[in-house]
């Protein structure tokens, strides 16, 4: 307890000291900089799976939105996984269906995060011999504009999304085992909160700039306080977000999504 006073008090003086230079400097947003600039459709073994997009249910949806009226159609739907329907067609509008590798994001997503935001999004998939189950990892990179806020912890959307944490720690991911180097991403345990079902999931994430990694909030936080108020650069940010099923066990799908993440990572970025 004595030792948590003293470090406030630190903390304290040092904000007060520092007060006048972060109110005086010139802080430039730099945007020509992306931390993550697309998601590769192959990830060692694993392979970017193809979606379905049907045009005229994307365009009902979205009028439905801007007018905040239901949907002509109750049933039309953003997106179809390849496996959930016989022929490339639309099941409701019987029109050909377009593939791509790349999620479509929700209306509301992209109205709600701040203007100048980059999100991608693809679902991952790992071959097996038909006798493993399926294992599939949505993997999202959010990407920060001028306006930060587009950049937030998982803790505070998922809630709204209809998710309960069950648990949170840390998990480390080998970035470079001859050099025994590691990267302590957060880890969540979640669950359906509304709907009567027992299965879980498990989510990784962490934030990456140009030129630094890290999967803490608080040192995200800390550095962009740093960069502005000493160099007045305003950097952005990106955070990824991987979300998988537990088909066995927790810590089997944790050991996966692990060693999926350090093949992902010097594919998506080259910063420090």
């Amino acid at each position: 307890m004595v030792q948590s006073k003293k470090l406030l008090i630190i903390f304290g003086i040092l904000a007060v000291s520092l007060l006048p230079r972060f109110l005086l400097t010139e802080v430039r947003t730099v945007m020509s900089e992306l931390p993550v600039k697309f998601l590769a459709d192959r990830v060692g073994e694993w392979e970017a799976v193809e979606v379905l997009i049907c045009p005229q249910c994307h365009k009902e949806l979205q009028e439905a939105f801007l007018q905040r009226t239901p949907p002509k159609n109750p049933k039309a739907r953003m997106v179809y996984m390849e496996d959930e329907l016989e022929d490339e067609r639309c099941p409701i509008h019987g029109l050909p269906l377009v593939k791509t590798t790349d999620v479509p994001i929700s209306f509301l997503v992209k109205t709600v995060l701040p203007q100048g935001t980059l999100i991608l999004r693809k679902w991952y998939r790992k071959p097996t011999n038909g006798r493993a189950p399926i294992r599939r990892v949505l993997v999202t990179v959010v990407t920060s504009g001028a306006d930060k806020r587009g950049i937030h912890r998982p803790e505070r959307c998922l809630p709204a999304q209809g998710w309960g944490i069950v648990s949170r720690s840390k998990l480390a991911v080998p970035l470079s085992p001859a050099a025994k180097r590691t990267l302590n991403v957060t880890r969540l345990i979640v669950r359906p909160v509304q709907r009567k079902e027992k299965r879980k999931e498990v989510v990784l994430y962490w934030f990456m700039s140009p030129d630094r990694l890290t999967g803490s909030n608080m040192k995200r936080l800390l550095w962009g306080w740093w960069d502005r108020v000493f160099h007045g650069r305003n950097y952005r940010w990106s955070y990824a977000l991987l979300i998988s099923p537990v088909e066995r066990s927790v810590a089997e799908t944790s050991e996966q999504m692990a060693r999926f993440t350090a093949k992902l990572l010097p594919l998506i970025y080259g910063g420090g």
